[in-house]
């Protein structure tokens, strides 16, 4: 790339033009070995530059998005490796981004912790722990998970409905917003509803449930004007009127029983997973007298079953089902 006229408003940028087996074909050896020389000068010369600025910030909201993400993966290809990242990932937050009181922050940089965690921060990691609960039942997921419910619902719920964007006692605001709209992330309020319906269905708390019921009817008019920048209150208002898919497994030591439920499409999941039966959550005691494994959605529910083939027909008839009734909902 490098001309008499330039290729660049008169300059020369310096371009790869031919790869290292273009280069050993053409000029030998000797040619890479120059090409090398020729690098190692131009980087000692760009190295007097100043450096261009970097990014480094660790985000609390993000984070758990993609924390998120690594779980939905790593249940689907049942993919240690990113269990153990989500793990790690999720266990970091807890350590550095919580204070002695229980306090998020939302930013941590060069080991320092700032900024009172906003209303997205705490909406998505709400959504995060509810999905290491399912997938990571070993870990103290839900005991974190409900006193970030229960700060949402303290500290950042309007009284007439919804959830404002910062605490009710962030002192350097003008004015507390309360956004709806998703954007390149999915709106906080809805992630928050949507987060304490299922963890309602997780715990069997019900007032949960109720909360999100009533915050969600704030949105009812803004949500008949506009369908289309508010997916995730329209996934939150689904989930309140049709419910979630419930799965509980017990006595899966070999894990058979959690890999097909990864396999499959489930309208946002509850998974509950214990070691026995006997130690299931209270409110699901009931669903399972042996070890196996039980789905219900929407209040109805099918037989428990022990066996992985019996496990997955399960699972692919609830899935033909639900699709078969959505296409009825459409028309």
């Amino acid at each position: 790339g490098i001309t008499a006229a330039g290729n660049f408003e008169g300059h020369s940028i310096p371009t790869r033009a031919m790869t290292r087996s273009d280069i050993m074909a053409r000029f030998g050896a000797q040619g890479l070995t120059q090409r090398d020389q020729l690098a190692q000068r131009l980087l000692t010369i760009r190295q007097q530059r100043v450096a261009p600025g970097r990014d480094d910030k660790l985000l609390t909201g993000w984070n758990a998005l993609m924390i998120k993400g690594l779980l939905r993966h790593a249940a689907l290809e049942w993919d240690k490796t990113a269990f153990a990242m989500a793990e790690r990932a999720l266990r970091f937050l807890g350590q550095q981004l919580r204070d002695e009181q229980g306090r998020w922050y939302g930013v941590w940089r060069d080991g320092q912790r700032h900024t009172p965690a906003f209303l997205e921060d705490h909406a998505f990691l709400l959504d995060a722990l509810l999905e290491a609960a399912a997938w990571l039942p070993q870990g103290p997921w839900l005991s974190w998970a409900e006193p970030i419910a229960q700060t949402l619902l303290e500290r950042f719920a309007d009284p007439d409905g919804g959830f404002f964007s910062t605490p009710v006692d962030q002192q350097d605001v003008i004015v507390r917003p309360k956004n709806h709209f998703d954007a390149s992330i999915p709106s906080g309020n809805g992630m928050a509803l949507a987060g304490l319906i299922r963890l309602a269905l997780a715990t069997g708390n019900n007032s949960y449930r109720d909360q999100a019921a009533r915050h969600l009817a704030w949105f009812k008019p803004i949500l008949a004007r506009s369908h289309g920048g508010h997916g995730q209150l329209a996934l939150a208002t689904d989930l309140l009127w049709h419910g979630a898919a419930e799965v509980v497994i017990a006595g899966d030591a070999d894990h058979r029983l959690a890999a097909v439920t990864g396999r499959h499409y489930l309208p946002d999941p509850v998974v509950i997973q214990a070691a026995e039966p006997q130690q299931l959550p209270p409110h699901l005691r009931g669903r399972l007298d042996r070890p196996g494994a039980a789905l219900c959605v929407s209040g109805q529910c099918w037989p428990a079953v022990t066996q992985p083939d019996l496990w997955q027909q399960c699972l692919s008839q609830q899935h033909s089902l639900s699709h078969q009734s959505q296409v009825v909902d459409r028309h």
